[in-house]
């Protein structure tokens, strides 16, 4: 990742009409901290806000063919976009903020910070056999699918599975997960909650009216 991005863009095509293409446009930031001046550095960005206070505007770019993978100079571009601004995204973030546990709540979006964050929060290695999760495939599903025989060890068409959850025990040195999620998680949990991330500012809604000659083709759509 460049370490100056702070966000990601997607679009994502709803309902076409034959005249009107209505799209929801999503904004994902950074695993940062949303309350703070997006990028933090020195000498400081002037107009670097917050992203909670951010008022964001859009325009579509269209590639009419398939030749090339959209960039930023587009045969058709800067269609302005209308979108509603949410009304106080801060308010949403200040919310969450004082009802989680958020390890980075307070961090300055700096790259050196913001790659630390990333460090602490890497996937962990592949567990061994014995530490992950069995499933057991049930007759119906193997009826519906012209079953054969398992391709993954943890899928099991025997009782193990029942012997495995009858005999349980206690594992040693077990330790439950603290509660502690970061800033990066709050945006993914918003995600589950289409309306809440439209008032946070993550989802937006609008409609792009389509030229009969935009896409002869096909094409790309670039936001």
């Amino acid at each position: 990742m460049n370490p100056n991005q702070r966000f990601s863009i997607l679009t994502f095509p709803q309902f076409f009409d034959g005249e009107n293409l209505t799209l929801n446009i999503v904004v994902l930031p950074r695993d940062q901290n949303p309350l703070a001046a997006a990028i933090e550095q020195e000498p400081p960005i002037p107009d670097a806000v917050a992203f909670a206070d951010a008022r964001l505007l859009f325009t579509a770019s269209i590639f009419d063919g398939l030749s090339v993978f959209p960039h930023s100079l587009a045969p058709i571009a800067n269609l302005p976009l209308t979108v509603a601004a949410p009304a106080n995204p801060r308010e949403i973030f200040e919310a969450l903020a004082n009802h989680l546990d958020i390890v980075n709540r307070n961090t300055t979006n700096r790259n050196l910070d913001l790659a630390a964050i990333e460090d602490k929060y890497k996937p962990e290695e592949a567990r061994s056999e014995a530490q992950t999760v069995r499933m057991y495939l049930s007759k119906a599903y193997r009826q519906d699918v012209h079953f054969t025989t398992p391709r993954h060890p943890n899928a099991v068409t025997d009782d193990s599975y029942q012997c495995a959850i009858r005999n349980r025990q206690n594992v040693p040195g077990f330790q439950r997960d603290s509660d502690s999620v970061s800033w990066g998680k709050v945006f993914a949990y918003l995600m589950r909650q289409p309306q809440l991330a439209q008032r946070a500012g993550m989802i937006y809604q609008t409609q792009l009216a389509i030229d009969p000659g935009f896409f002869p083709d096909g094409g790309w759509l670039w936001i």
